[in-house]
């Protein structure tokens, strides 16, 4: 009996403390680095450094194709608003400007995101697809 005791309260101590763990968030899923695939309906150049980091504070970074930019995201649910940043300004080649200036220029049409299978999507009015993106090692 008395072990039966102990067992019980050993069951409910674990129970208890697996209650209080914080509930996970989407921005805890969120927080990482990905790297994208598809930038509104055309896919990323092959071998492309297109990717996004998002941190935990509420910065975003990453490579917009050629340069580095640093900007800052806020979520509310699963509606996400990505904030004008700075960028570095160096010449690369022309596929990749133009794939950069697309990137750039589509992340103020972000207003949800959600990562399905495994994958990030990011999606304007009406659920329109505006980065496709995978996670990342980097």
């Amino acid at each position: 009996m008395k072990y039966i005791k102990i067992s019980a309260v050993l069951i409910f101590s674990l129970l208890a403390a697996c209650s209080m763990q914080p509930e996970k968030t989407f921005q805890d899923d969120l927080v990482g680095n990905w790297r994208i695939e598809m930038i509104k309906d055309k896919p990323v150049v092959d071998f492309s450094a297109a990717s996004l980091r998002f941190s935990a504070d509420g910065t975003l970074s990453g490579n917009a194709s050629c340069n580095n930019f640093s900007s800052a995201y806020v979520i509310d649910g699963n509606n996400i608003n990505l904030e004008e940043g700075v960028a570095t300004r160096k010449m690369c080649l022309e596929a990749l400007m133009l794939q950069e200036n697309r990137m750039l220029a589509a992340m103020s049409e972000v207003r949800t995101a959600r990562i399905k299978n495994g994958m990030l999507h990011m999606e304007g009015e009406g659920g329109v697809l505006i980065y496709k993106a995978a996670p990342s090692i980097k």
